[in-house]
Formats: C-alpha cells, structure tokens, sequence
C-alpha cells in the first residue's frame, strides 16, 4: 500500500468508528429508556399491590 492508500483506509476506519460509536450512544440512550420505562411498571405495579392489601 502506498502511504496515500493507508491514509484513506485510515480515515474510511476512523469514519466507520464515528458511526459505531453514535450507534452505540443510540442504542444506550434506547436502552435506559427502556429500564426506566420498566421501572416505573415495576413501581406502579407495586403501589397498585399494596393498596389491595
């Protein structure tokens, strides 16, 4: 590979990493959402429970 070729598969690389990375943010973004999510479930199931009692 001639110096010129490394640098461009470099970048393309560097590249693919940034939209990994911003994949991944998404996706733990998604994912805390959904623990929250079930939490709150868990929590209002709880309270609805007690009051039965």
């Amino acid at each position: 590979m001639t110096p010129g070729q490394i640098h461009q598969h470099a970048e393309a690389i560097a590249e693919q990493l940034a939209e990994a990375r911003e994949k991944l943010d998404q996706a733990s973004d998604e994912l805390w959402l959904l623990r929250r999510i079930a939490l709150d479930q868990t929590q209002a199931k709880s309270a609805i429970h007690k009051r039965r009692k």
